[in-house]
């Protein structure tokens, strides 16, 4: 999935950059103002987000960034258990 998500970026010449787990965790989605450095991350196929990974991410969207995750990124732990109470710790908007 993320090769052809790659693919179709590259063919209209949308200009993309590949964030890692650990540009995530060292808090590379904000700029140093506290802003999104990026309008949107897009994460495909990903199993599991690390623990460690909720706050960032979760600030970047408090920050007015646009986070679109496909498959059980954020429902399941990275040992395959769900993660139960997901609800109380993300707001979701399906709009």
């Amino acid at each position: 999935m993320p090769e052809s998500l790659k693919e179709a970026l590259k063919s209209d010449g949308t200009a993309y950059e590949i964030v890692t787990d650990a540009d995530i965790t060292s808090g590379r989605l904000l700029d140093t103002n506290g802003q999104p450095r990026y309008q949107i991350v897009i994460s495909l196929a990903s199993e599991a987000v690390r623990n460690d990974e909720i706050a960032p991410l979760t600030n970047y969207v408090a920050a007015g960034g646009t986070l679109f995750v496909g498959s059980s990124a954020f429902t399941r732990q990275t040992n395959g258990l769900s993660r139960g109470d997901l609800p109380s710790r993300m707001r979701w908007d399906c709009t």
